[in-house]
Protein backbone atom coordinates (compact mmCIF):
# COMPACT_ATOMS: atom_id res chain seq x y z
CA UNK A 1 0.00 0.00 0.00
CA UNK A 2 2.98 2.76 1.11
CA UNK A 3 3.77 2.03 -2.77
CA UNK A 4 0.82 2.86 -4.22
CA UNK A 5 0.11 5.72 -2.26
CA UNK A 6 3.55 7.09 -2.88
CA UNK A 7 3.11 7.19 -6.96
CA UNK A 8 -0.16 8.78 -5.89
CA UNK A 9 0.89 11.60 -3.89
CA UNK A 10 3.94 12.29 -6.39
CA UNK A 11 1.16 12.87 -8.88
CA UNK A 12 -0.34 15.19 -6.83
CA UNK A 13 3.14 16.94 -6.09
CA UNK A 14 3.86 16.52 -9.73
CA UNK A 15 1.06 18.81 -10.43
CA UNK A 16 1.63 21.42 -7.50
CA UNK A 17 5.02 22.14 -8.35
CA UNK A 18 5.18 22.26 -11.95
CA UNK A 19 8.15 19.65 -12.30
CA UNK A 20 10.18 20.85 -15.33
CA UNK A 21 10.33 18.42 -17.84
CA UNK A 22 8.31 15.76 -15.30
CA UNK A 23 5.29 14.96 -17.35
CA UNK A 24 1.88 13.26 -15.65
CA UNK A 25 2.11 11.12 -18.19
CA UNK A 26 5.15 8.86 -17.34
CA UNK A 27 4.25 9.19 -13.54
CA UNK A 28 0.54 7.88 -14.21
CA UNK A 29 2.52 4.69 -16.17
CA UNK A 30 4.54 4.78 -13.33
CA UNK A 31 1.85 4.43 -11.01
CA UNK A 32 -0.25 1.79 -13.06
CA UNK A 33 2.66 -0.80 -13.07
CA UNK A 34 3.37 -0.09 -9.48
CA UNK A 35 -0.16 -0.60 -7.78
CA UNK A 36 0.57 -4.30 -8.05
CA UNK A 37 3.56 -3.88 -5.71
CA UNK A 38 0.83 -3.86 -2.82
CA UNK A 39 0.71 -7.70 -3.43
CA UNK A 40 4.54 -9.09 -3.17
CA UNK A 41 4.74 -12.91 -3.43
CA UNK A 42 8.22 -14.96 -1.42
CA UNK A 43 9.74 -18.20 -2.83
CA UNK A 44 6.95 -20.24 -2.56
CA UNK A 45 4.90 -20.24 -5.95
CA UNK A 46 0.78 -19.38 -5.90
CA UNK A 47 -2.03 -21.41 -5.37
CA UNK A 48 -2.96 -22.68 -9.21
CA UNK A 49 -5.72 -21.47 -11.10
CA UNK A 50 -7.26 -21.54 -14.15
CA UNK A 51 -5.25 -19.18 -15.70
CA UNK A 52 -2.30 -19.74 -14.02
CA UNK A 53 -1.96 -23.80 -13.82
CA UNK A 54 1.18 -24.39 -12.66
CA UNK A 55 1.73 -21.46 -10.65
CA UNK A 56 3.46 -18.36 -10.91
CA UNK A 57 7.49 -18.81 -11.63
CA UNK A 58 9.59 -17.22 -8.90
CA UNK A 59 12.14 -15.25 -10.36
CA UNK A 60 15.64 -16.95 -11.33
CA UNK A 61 19.13 -15.86 -10.70
CA UNK A 62 21.01 -14.63 -13.94
CA UNK A 63 24.19 -16.58 -14.00
CA UNK A 64 25.59 -13.61 -16.43
CA UNK A 65 24.91 -10.15 -15.02
CA UNK A 66 25.97 -7.61 -16.70
CA UNK A 67 24.12 -4.15 -15.61
CA UNK A 68 25.83 -3.57 -12.67
CA UNK A 69 26.06 -0.47 -11.02
CA UNK A 70 27.77 1.80 -8.36
CA UNK A 71 25.25 3.28 -5.74
CA UNK A 72 27.00 5.92 -3.52
CA UNK A 73 24.60 7.14 -0.41
CA UNK A 74 24.93 10.50 1.54
CA UNK A 75 23.03 10.37 4.53
CA UNK A 76 23.31 12.09 8.03
CA UNK A 77 23.20 10.18 11.32
CA UNK A 78 19.54 11.08 11.97
CA UNK A 79 18.27 8.76 9.13
CA UNK A 80 18.92 5.14 8.94
CA UNK A 81 19.01 4.63 4.99
CA UNK A 82 17.57 1.31 4.06
CA UNK A 83 17.72 0.73 -0.06
CA UNK A 84 16.05 -2.08 -2.46
CA UNK A 85 16.27 -2.89 -5.64
CA UNK A 86 12.68 -3.33 -6.90
CA UNK A 87 11.20 -6.04 -9.70
CA UNK A 88 8.35 -6.88 -11.21
CA UNK A 89 6.10 -9.31 -13.31
CA UNK A 90 3.18 -8.19 -15.15
CA UNK A 91 -0.04 -10.07 -14.32
CA UNK A 92 0.38 -11.53 -18.10
CA UNK A 93 3.19 -12.68 -20.56
CA UNK A 94 4.93 -9.58 -21.20
CA UNK A 95 4.33 -5.82 -20.44
CA UNK A 96 1.69 -5.57 -22.67
CA UNK A 97 -0.46 -7.66 -21.04
CA UNK A 98 -0.04 -6.49 -18.00
CA UNK A 99 -3.18 -5.90 -16.78
CA UNK A 100 -4.89 -8.76 -18.22
CA UNK A 101 -5.16 -12.16 -17.54
CA UNK A 102 -2.47 -14.73 -18.58
CA UNK A 103 0.25 -17.64 -17.14
CA UNK A 104 1.45 -15.51 -14.42
CA UNK A 105 -1.38 -13.64 -12.88
CA UNK A 106 -2.11 -14.05 -9.35
CA UNK A 107 -5.72 -14.81 -8.00
CA UNK A 108 -7.62 -11.91 -6.89
CA UNK A 109 -8.18 -11.20 -3.43
CA UNK A 110 -11.71 -10.66 -2.99
CA UNK A 111 -11.48 -7.91 -0.24
CA UNK A 112 -9.49 -6.30 -3.06
CA UNK A 113 -10.66 -6.02 -6.20
CA UNK A 114 -9.21 -3.05 -7.61
CA UNK A 115 -5.73 -4.25 -7.21
CA UNK A 116 -3.53 -5.25 -10.20
CA UNK A 117 -2.95 -9.01 -10.30
CA UNK A 118 0.75 -8.55 -10.81
CA UNK A 119 3.91 -9.87 -8.72
CA UNK A 120 7.04 -8.20 -7.32
CA UNK A 121 9.97 -9.11 -5.17
CA UNK A 122 12.82 -6.47 -3.54
CA UNK A 123 16.27 -7.24 -2.95
CA UNK A 124 18.15 -5.56 0.04
CA UNK A 125 20.86 -3.80 -1.59
CA UNK A 126 23.42 -4.11 0.79
CA UNK A 127 25.61 -0.38 1.42
CA UNK A 128 28.97 -0.29 3.02
CA UNK A 129 30.93 2.93 4.98
CA UNK A 130 30.42 5.20 7.86
CA UNK A 131 30.64 8.89 8.27
CA UNK A 132 27.56 9.79 6.45
CA UNK A 133 28.85 7.91 2.86
CA UNK A 134 27.94 4.94 1.99
CA UNK A 135 28.61 2.59 -1.15
CA UNK A 136 27.31 -0.78 -2.96
CA UNK A 137 25.91 -2.15 -6.12
CA UNK A 138 22.99 -2.30 -7.78
CA UNK A 139 21.98 -5.45 -10.59
CA UNK A 140 19.62 -4.47 -12.83
CA UNK A 141 19.39 -7.71 -14.98
CA UNK A 142 19.44 -10.00 -11.43
CA UNK A 143 17.06 -12.43 -12.62
CA UNK A 144 16.12 -13.83 -16.03
CA UNK A 145 13.23 -12.83 -17.21
CA UNK A 146 11.54 -16.52 -17.98
CA UNK A 147 7.97 -16.58 -19.21
CA UNK A 148 7.00 -14.18 -16.37
CA UNK A 149 9.37 -11.57 -17.76
CA UNK A 150 10.73 -10.63 -14.32
CA UNK A 151 12.23 -7.02 -14.91
CA UNK A 152 14.11 -4.41 -12.59
CA UNK A 153 12.12 -1.33 -11.94
CA UNK A 154 13.74 0.89 -10.01
CA UNK A 155 14.89 1.31 -6.15
CA UNK A 156 13.01 2.35 -2.83
CA UNK A 157 13.47 2.76 0.22
CA UNK A 158 12.24 1.97 4.32
CA UNK A 159 10.45 5.88 4.07
CA UNK A 160 7.47 6.61 3.11
CA UNK A 161 6.53 7.88 -0.24
CA UNK A 162 10.32 7.37 -0.96
CA UNK A 163 10.93 5.81 -4.31
CA UNK A 164 14.04 7.82 -5.67
CA UNK A 165 14.89 5.48 -8.61
CA UNK A 166 13.10 4.54 -11.36
CA UNK A 167 14.01 2.18 -14.81
CA UNK A 168 13.40 3.39 -17.78
CA UNK A 169 12.95 0.90 -20.37
CA UNK A 170 14.34 0.96 -24.45
CA UNK A 171 17.35 3.00 -23.41
CA UNK A 172 17.86 6.89 -22.73
CA UNK A 173 14.35 9.34 -22.96
CA UNK A 174 15.40 12.37 -24.97
CA UNK A 175 13.42 14.26 -22.28
CA UNK A 176 15.55 13.41 -19.42
CA UNK A 177 18.99 13.62 -21.12
CA UNK A 178 21.93 13.21 -18.63
CA UNK A 179 25.43 11.26 -18.11
CA UNK A 180 26.95 8.23 -17.00
CA UNK A 181 26.59 8.95 -13.20
CA UNK A 182 22.76 10.15 -12.11
CA UNK A 183 22.13 12.08 -8.51
CA UNK A 184 18.68 12.76 -6.61
CA UNK A 185 18.64 15.02 -3.60
CA UNK A 186 16.21 13.80 -1.15
CA UNK A 187 14.63 15.84 2.08
CA UNK A 188 12.86 14.13 5.06
CA UNK A 189 10.76 15.40 7.59
CA UNK A 190 7.70 15.36 9.25
CA UNK A 191 4.86 15.93 6.33
CA UNK A 192 3.25 19.67 6.51
CA UNK A 193 0.42 18.05 5.62
CA UNK A 194 -1.52 16.74 8.44
CA UNK A 195 -4.41 15.34 6.12
CA UNK A 196 -2.27 13.24 4.63
CA UNK A 197 -1.54 9.39 5.89
CA UNK A 198 2.29 9.29 5.72
CA UNK A 199 3.65 11.76 8.84
CA UNK A 200 7.30 11.18 8.27
CA UNK A 201 7.86 11.54 4.70
CA UNK A 202 11.24 11.91 2.47
CA UNK A 203 10.81 13.93 -0.92
CA UNK A 204 12.05 16.62 -3.07
CA UNK A 205 13.11 19.85 -1.14
CA UNK A 206 10.67 21.92 -3.67
CA UNK A 207 7.25 20.13 -2.07
CA UNK A 208 8.71 20.89 1.41
CA UNK A 209 9.24 24.82 0.71
CA UNK A 210 5.89 25.07 -0.91
CA UNK A 211 4.07 23.19 2.46
CA UNK A 212 5.99 24.27 5.23
CA UNK A 213 5.93 27.35 6.78
CA UNK A 214 9.36 29.31 8.60
CA UNK A 215 11.84 27.67 6.35
CA UNK A 216 14.83 30.22 6.89
CA UNK A 217 15.32 32.06 3.63
CA UNK A 218 18.63 31.48 3.75
CA UNK A 219 17.89 27.52 3.07
CA UNK A 220 15.70 28.71 0.68
CA UNK A 221 18.17 30.64 -1.29
CA UNK A 222 20.73 27.47 -1.28
CA UNK A 223 18.69 25.11 -2.76
CA UNK A 224 16.98 27.19 -5.76
CA UNK A 225 14.53 25.26 -7.95
CA UNK A 226 15.75 24.31 -11.00
CA UNK A 227 12.76 23.76 -13.71
CA UNK A 228 15.81 21.71 -16.06
CA UNK A 229 16.15 19.04 -13.35
CA UNK A 230 13.03 18.02 -13.06
CA UNK A 231 12.08 16.01 -10.32
CA UNK A 232 14.98 16.76 -7.80
CA UNK A 233 14.09 14.19 -5.79
CA UNK A 234 13.85 11.24 -8.62
CA UNK A 235 16.17 9.57 -10.74
CA UNK A 236 15.14 8.37 -14.38
CA UNK A 237 17.74 5.88 -15.33
CA UNK A 238 18.17 3.59 -17.97
CA UNK A 239 20.98 1.24 -19.47
CA UNK A 240 23.34 4.04 -20.20
CA UNK A 241 23.54 4.67 -16.57
CA UNK A 242 26.35 3.39 -14.33
CA UNK A 243 26.53 5.18 -11.34
CA UNK A 244 23.48 6.81 -9.02
CA UNK A 245 24.22 8.94 -6.27
CA UNK A 246 21.51 9.64 -3.84
CA UNK A 247 22.11 12.36 -1.06
CA UNK A 248 19.45 12.21 1.63
CA UNK A 249 18.91 15.27 3.96
CA UNK A 250 17.56 16.17 7.51
CA UNK A 251 15.50 19.09 7.06
CA UNK A 252 14.77 19.75 10.72
CA UNK A 253 18.90 19.43 11.00
CA UNK A 254 19.54 21.44 8.02
CA UNK A 255 17.19 24.16 8.89
CA UNK A 256 17.91 24.50 12.49
CA UNK A 257 21.98 25.20 11.37
CA UNK A 258 20.63 27.91 8.81
CA UNK A 259 18.90 29.68 11.89
CA UNK A 260 21.90 29.34 14.07
CA UNK A 261 24.07 30.55 11.38
CA UNK A 262 21.49 33.21 10.66
CA UNK A 263 21.95 34.57 14.36
CA UNK A 264 25.79 34.71 14.49
CA UNK A 265 25.60 36.53 11.15
CA UNK A 266 23.15 39.21 12.87
CA UNK A 267 25.72 39.64 16.07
Amino acid sequence: MQMVRSIRTSLHRAYATRRGKLGLGALVLAALVLVAFMNPIGDIRTTPSADNPDGVDPPENNPHPREILKIRVLAPPSLNVLLHENYYAPSGRGFGSAFGPGLCSKNKDPNKPAVSAGHSRQVPIALTGGNGEYNGTIVADRFLPGRCEWGFFGISSDFKEDTPVLYGFGGPSPANPHGPEQAADIWCADNPIPTEPSKFICTSFQFFAKYTNGLPESLLAAHPYIVSRGAENTIFMDNTTKSIVLRYHDLAAEAKAARSANLKATR
